[in-house]
């Protein structure tokens, strides 16, 4: 197993949202995607297609990959929110 920083994802509206490209189809559906982050801070949006969750702030976060390197296969991504 190794792990590789993979570069950095960046927000201005405090929240991030994981989901299949095929889902997200246009700039209106923001606020759908990060709706959860509203009253419960993390959620599933796009009827379970997708999930947000709040960081708390803006700014740029590190990204970090476990993966194995004979195969490519990734395992875990990581988003560095903070210091710890």
């Amino acid at each position: 197993m190794a792990v590789a920083n993979i570069g950095t994802i960046a927000t201005d509206s405090g929240a991030f949202v994981i989901m299949p490209p095929e889902v997200f189809n246009d700039d209106s559906q923001r606020n759908e995607a990060c709706a959860p982050t509203l009253d419960t801070v993390f959620g599933q949006c796009f009827d379970g297609a997708g999930f947000s969750f709040a960081v708390g702030m803006d700014g740029e976060y590190n990204v970090s990959a476990a993966f194995d390197p004979d195969t490519g296969r990734i395992y875990s991504i990581t988003i560095q929110l903070g210091e710890i």
